[in-house]
């Protein structure tokens, strides 16, 4: 996800990335979002940390917030760290909570073909909520699709579109076993692994982006609004005239439109 892809999501809390323009540190002295928060050791200098993740770059904006791109101390591993602005919790009261219920809904998931949550808190220096996850290194679906396109052909191999949408239904499933209804699925929402050569992993595919999701009983909305949210080209004809009525059949629409 490239910084300007992330500033055309109008979905609400930006989208997962797969992969920042470098995997290097870069200077974050003036990211406002992450002023006053705590500083850690990491690979030879000091770095910003949020909860002890040390922040290494910034790798997506989105309507709601920042994804960056992080390190997991004591795993030893890359991560994704999805944040909450402080002004936008004054503004909204209970984004914050809507917020946490996300990575508990998603944490609730076990699926190799779903993002996986590690993490959600506030720290405390910033007073920002963050929400730590798997790094995906690889690129979305959508620009995996965009790569097919040549003059020579008109798109992706039937086989391959195949191998993408299977591993996508998959992590879609192991939702839909938990209740959980996805409400955004669509290319920028699938995020495909790539190998040490650089070749995308079609079946390996991973659904992300649990930021619409709701739990099918009692229908608790992330949004907290009765609007028709999701995105367009891909929703349901019942989610575009009542959200609330957006189950698990609109969540195989947008696979479908996606395929």
């Amino acid at each position: 996800m490239t910084d300007a892809d992330a500033d055309d999501d109008t979905s609400g809390l930006p989208t997962m990335p797969v992969g920042p323009p470098s995997l290097g540190a870069e200077d974050l002295t003036g990211e406002w979002l992450l002023k006053g928060c705590s500083t850690v050791e990491h690979d030879g200098g000091r770095r910003p940390a949020l909860g002890g993740y040390p922040v290494l770059s910034r790798i997506g904006r989105g309507g709601m917030g920042v994804v960056y791109y992080g390190w997991h101390p004591r795993l030893n591993s890359e991560v994704a760290i999805k944040t909450l602005p402080r002004d936008l919790e004054e503004r909204h009261p209970g984004l914050a909570e809507r917020f946490v219920r996300e990575a508990r809904l998603a944490a609730r998931l076990r699926s190799e073909h779903l993002v996986a949550v590690l993490d959600v808190d506030r720290d405390g220096p910033a007073g920002v909520h963050y929400l730590v996850m798997e790094f995906v290194r690889g690129r979305s679906a959508r620009e995996w699709g965009l790569r097919q396109r040549r003059p020579d052909r008109r798109g992706a191999d039937e086989g391959d579109a195949l191998d993408l949408a299977i591993a996508a239904a998959r992590g879609l499933e192991a939702a839909h076993v938990e209740g959980i209804v996805h409400r955004d699925v669509k290319p920028d929402n699938i995020l495909i692994p790539v190998d040490e050569a650089g070749r995308p992993r079609l079946s390996a595919a991973k659904l992300s982006d649990l930021g619409l999701a709701r739990a099918e009983e009692g229908g608790h909305s992330l949004t907290g609004t009765d609007v028709s949210l999701g995105t367009p080209g891909f929703m349901a004809p019942e989610q575009a005239r009542d959200v609330k009525r957006a189950g698990k059949p609109a969540d195989v629409f947008g696979l479908g439109a996606t395929l």
